[in-house]
């Protein structure tokens, strides 16, 4: 290796990285095509191997430029929080945050993590509920923000992704094959309870509601324990279950969506930060997935 690493060349290649795109990171990072390809090719140059992958695709990283980004993330974000306590400009206050305990466990520690490198002066606070729940809460000024699963069609928010929704049991049981149905369900308020037991009555399906919780952590583990069939999502669905379909006479997926949705505008500057974060996470786990 020949000098030493600069930290614009890492963080054009971690937006390089991010976007799998050198059009797309000169948009992120406010500079032409051919600077960033400048750019990369100089960093390459002082690590004496290719760091991207380039073919008829997006962009990719090489093992060595995976070796390269384990370092140069939590280079860059020291100095964005060194940046940060110095500026002026430093954001302040509070952002109140809701969304289901599924997706805070898969992506709430990264959208915090960010966040709080980029304004370390910002408070959050979090709230775990069913959609229900949250819309509520925003509806009564009690959250800034909510990531929510949408019910089909419904209108309005920013899509953060696509998960639909499914009737799901144990591999290792034939509990959705008992004359009486045993099915685990959110309280009241939710739109999945309502569409569960709409369709069991569609079905014209004998049932009974053999657990109820607003945490679909633990309904996620009663449909896995075999203690009865329940609704979740795709990313949601434990690798010891599988979607229950036509041929079990069950309905097909419904189309549901990941929805980013705020208070009345207009916001207050941390929380149109958060708003940025959750939207850059969201795009970033699509494209690694």
């Amino acid at each position: 290796m020949q000098g030493r690493f600069e930290s614009d060349l890492l963080r054009t290649f971690v937006a390089v990285v991010d976007t799998g795109s050198f059009s797309k990171a000169a948009e992120k990072i406010g500079r032409t095509q051919s600077a960033v390809s400048m750019q990369i090719k100089r960093l390459e140059a002082m690590a004496g191997t290719a760091l991207l992958v380039r073919g008829n695709g997006p962009v990719t990283v090489s093992a060595s430029g995976e070796k390269l980004l384990e370092d140069a993330r939590p280079v860059l974000a020291h100095l964005d929080r060194a940046a940060a306590n110095f500026s002026p400009e430093t954001l302040s206050g509070s952002v109140r945050i809701g969304l289901l305990a599924e997706y805070g466990a898969t992506y709430l520690p990264g959208i915090l993590g960010r966040f709080a490198d980029i304004n370390p002066k910002v408070e959050v606070a979090v709230t775990c509920a069913h959609s229900g729940r949250l819309y509520q809460l925003l509806e009564e000024d009690a959250l800034d923000l909510a990531i929510v699963l949408d019910r089909p069609r419904q209108k309005g928010g920013r899509v953060l992704m696509r998960d639909p929704t499914f009737w799901a049991t144990s591999k290792a049981h034939l509990v959705h094959e008992r004359s009486v149905l045993p099915v685990a369900v959110f309280g009241p308020g939710c739109w999945w309870r309502d569409w569960a037991l709409g369709s069991l009555e569609r079905m014209r399906r004998t049932y009974r509601i053999a657990y109820t919780s607003d945490n679909n952590f633990n309904l996620k583990a009663a449909v896995s324990g075999g203690l009865a069939v329940g609704v979740l999502t795709r990313s949601m669905l434990p690798d010891d279950c599988r979607p229950l379909s036509a041929q079990d006479g069950f309905p097909e997926p419904v189309n549901s969506n990941v929805t980013l949705r705020t208070r009345q505008k207009p916001l207050p500057r941390a929380v149109e930060a958060m708003t940025r974060v959750i939207i850059d996470d969201f795009k970033q786990d699509l494209r690694a997935g």
